[in-house]
């Protein structure tokens, strides 16, 4: 039996990057949540469509999603921690 490759143009699976893709366009905003994605996509809760929007926003990474915001955006981060001290 095979290990499949689940990966998707560098990120973890389409999902991820899917969001990755449209979720990025403000940087100013901050990391990409899985909460600020679902008040924004307003997605189904009920029936078919809901258990396909809560399948989909489970299989985000949403981790690798901040991992790669903070990767971008370095002097932020670097900010919040002085301000901290």
């Amino acid at each position: 039996m095979s290990v499949e490759d689940k990966t998707y143009n560098g990120w973890a699976n389409r999902e991820t990057w899917s969001v990755g893709l449209w979720g990025f366009n403000d940087d100013e905003s901050g990391p990409i949540t899985e909460e600020w994605f679902c008040e924004l996509v307003n997605g189904p809760t009920e029936g078919i469509l809901g258990e396909i929007f809560n399948s989909f926003v489970s299989s985000v990474d949403w981790e690798e999603l901040k991992e790669h915001w903070e990767a971008d955006h370095p002097a932020e981060e670097e900010e919040e921690e002085e301000e901290e001290v």
